[in-house]
């Protein structure tokens, strides 16, 4: 006797007014470390995450000196950039730079799930954080059959690539190509917003006139946080933006997410990143069908 299968039930429920930002382009996407949780290089590893990139380096360039206490404080309390500024003012430049491109260069990853179903939205507009170049590469070689431009925070060309028919990846933290030019502490923050200014001013012009939704976001970000407050402000829009996220946070912190940024948090198991990519491969495949039913 056969068993039959049980369908595969998908972890979130989409709101349709999300399918259809997306399906129309008026959605810009997010992107954080998480989303490249499941690709891997040739050993099964994935790239690592914000917090194992300062761990190791922390291992490296302060073990046996003072400063470790000022890192280990500034971990526990999550405050990374603060934990990264440790690091940066006790390494040597040129090892500390040697130290990024092996973490975070060396190995070529296999594309992820996540990432293959973030392209098939064809969303006008990508915002990567992470410094990998995973998705950088992938667009430039697939890109659903359309032409992609990845474009670094501190370059000049980003209002006139938006302005043709183009996709983009907006690389609002910089990648390993240049580790000289990284965001990874609170005065790197600061200078790249001071310095780059029409970059953040065309992130914040793309948030007040579009639907965001971040995926594999930890949501920490000072920089996506003043900007998240600032359009919020600004528009007092009734419609939200949404992140796709682990669940178990507070329900304290979902109200503050919520009423400061107008976000709307869509929870898959803590861990569990295949629900993760079902779930963008279900609204794929709700985009795909809106657009069949809405041709141009």
């Amino acid at each position: 006797m056969q068993l039959s299968q049980r369908p595969t039930e998908v972890a979130v429920t989409w709101p349709e007014a999300l399918v259809t930002e997306i399906a129309e382009r008026r959605c810009v996407v997010i992107l954080g470390a998480g989303a490249s949780a499941d690709c891997v290089d040739a050993d099964g590893e994935a790239p690592p995450t914000w917090s194992e990139l300062l761990l190791g380096a922390a291992g490296k360039f302060l073990a046996g000196r003072p400063e470790m206490d000022d890192f280990n404080a500034y971990m526990v309390k999550e405050l990374l950039l603060e934990a990264a500024e440790v690091i940066v003012e006790c390494a040597y430049p040129a090892d500390y730079s040697e130290y990024l491109r092996d973490a975070l260069g060396r190995h070529p990853y296999t594309i992820g799930r996540i990432y293959e179903q973030i392209v098939k939205l064809d969303a006008r507009v990508n915002v990567s954080t992470n410094f990998d170049e995973i998705l950088d590469n992938y667009c430039r070689n697939q890109g659903q059959g359309q032409p992609y431009s990845v474009i670094q925070y501190y370059e000049p060309n980003a209002i006139r690539e938006l302005r043709s028919r183009r996709r983009l990846v907006l690389k609002a933290h910089g990648s390993v190509c240049d580790t000289g030019k990284l965001v990874l502490t609170r005065l790197q923050s600061y200078r790249a917003r001071r310095e780059h200014p029409r970059f953040f001013e065309l992130l914040h012009a793309l948030f007040l006139t579009n639907s965001l939704l971040f995926v594999g976001h930890s949501l920490r970000d000072p920089d996506l946080q003043l900007l998240l407050e600032s359009v919020h402000m600004a528009s007092q829009d009734t419609f939200p933006h949404y992140a796709l996220v682990p669940g178990g946070r507070p329900a304290v912190e979902k109200k503050i997410v919520g009423e400061t940024y107008n976000l709307h948090l869509l929870e898959y198991d803590a861990g569990q990143h295949c629900q993760a990519s079902d779930a963008l491969a279900d609204l794929a495949d709700q985009v795909e069908s809106y657009r069949a039913a809405h041709p141009d």
